[in-house]
């Protein structure tokens, strides 16, 4: 049976805890091609986002940081990695804002305080006091259709995409089992019987028959991993359409700024 995103999130927290980097981003990957919510979806991308930040791998750092804030803009973790990976990356201009967003959403962060200076070359300060510009818009009855829409879209994607890798990894099995009985009967002395499982039962057959059989049986498995691969090709191209959907959503409900910028 096939984890869930919880338990992969969880296996990809203990493998961080312990230090395996590569085996955490590896659980926190499986996690996010589960059929999971955009809220959790937001709290794993974070945490790849910080064993990225770990082995060096800004880029990837800062794209996960960003995809987290499209859903999720006032996360300060996210928001506080992103800065970093910016400013490790040489992108002082970005890291600044970043670093500022983060200030003015928790001003008791060191961390993100001294990061402001280093790359900004000032002490940050608190923004003066603005009038309030009133409630923010709230999502309409088609707002909120259009993202469940959207949102099914991404679901169904990972849904079938979960099923086309199980459909793989048993084609793939068989194809081993197949590739084992061959060599066992390639091994088998010329004078010894042959026996072929039908069922819960086993039938001496001559050795071209199960020769034959397994011959067969390879090219089917053969078959069915190719289509899966192709399936998964595919769905591979409709869950990246999805997920840009998804935040180009977000995007325009947020009034066309990128998450986490002023």
């Amino acid at each position: 049976m096939a984890s869930s995103w919880k338990e992969l999130k969880a296996e990809g927290n203990a493998a961080y805890s312990a230090g395996d980097l590569d085996q955490a981003i590896e659980k926190y990957t499986a996690a996010l091609q589960t059929d999971i919510a955009a809220a959790d979806r937001a709290t794993v991308l974070c945490n790849r986002a910080q064993c990225y930040l770990k082995q060096d791998k800004f880029s990837n750092a800062i794209e996960d940081c960003t995809a987290c804030l499209t859903v999720s803009p006032d996360n300060v973790k996210a928001l506080f990695r992103r800065a970093v990976a910016y400013e490790k990356n040489g992108s002082k201009a970005e890291a600044t804002q970043d670093y500022d967003t983060v200030l003015k959403l928790n001003p008791t962060i060191e961390e993100a305080s001294t990061g402001f200076q280093r790359c900004s070359g000032k002490a940050w300060r608190p923004p003066p006091s603005k009038k309030s510009r009133g409630p923010a818009r709230q999502l309409t009855q088609e707002d909120l259709a259009n993202i469940a829409e959207v949102e099914g879209r991404v679901k169904d994607v990972a849904r079938q995409k979960k099923q086309a890798q199980e459909k793989a990894m048993l084609a793939q099995r068989e194809k081993r089992s197949a590739e084992l009985m061959t060599k066992v009967l390639g091994d088998t002395p010329a004078e010894h019987n042959v026996y072929r499982s039908i069922g819960k039962v086993f039938m001496k057959k001559d050795r071209d028959h199960v020769s034959s059989w397994l011959s067969s049986k390879l090219s089917s498995c053969e078959q069915k991993l190719q289509v899966c691969n192709t399936t998964l090709e595919y769905l591979g191209k409709q869950e990246a359409q999805a997920d840009a959907a998804f935040l180009e959503l977000v995007k325009s409900l947020n009034g066309g700024r990128t998450p986490g910028r002023a």
